[in-house]
């Protein structure tokens, strides 16, 4: 997975990299590609997760799964880098707080 480089991958829509046992993801914040539509992430330990860093140039995503990667908080800048995003998965996460119209922003 490290030698992945976007240019190899840039009209890639769907990637699916679920249940890898990933606890880092640095390799794909360096080579994301724009045109993902739909990210699946989910059951990986990435706790540690920048999530606004990660996912600043994936813009024209519709869908993200972040379930079961053990996320204790969300940054508060994440929800609005996605103007297209119709579906967000947090669900059985660690989040102790949501910030107040965290959501709201999009709607």
């Amino acid at each position: 997975i490290q030698n992945i480089r976007s240019r190899n991958f840039q009209n890639l829509k769907h990637l699916r990299l679920n249940s890898l046992k990933m606890k880092s993801i640095s390799f794909f914040q360096q080579n994301l590609i724009p045109a993902l539509i739909e990210l699946d992430l989910s059951r990986n330990n990435l706790s540690n997760l920048n999530l606004s860093q990660t996912f600043s140039r994936l813009e024209k995503l519709l869908f993200l799964n972040l379930s079961q990667v053990g996320l204790e908080s969300l940054d508060s800048l994440l929800i609005s880098k996605f103007v297209e995003l119709e579906i967000l998965d947090l669900s059985f996460n660690s989040l102790i707080s949501i910030p107040k119209d965290y959501f709201k922003k999009n709607m």
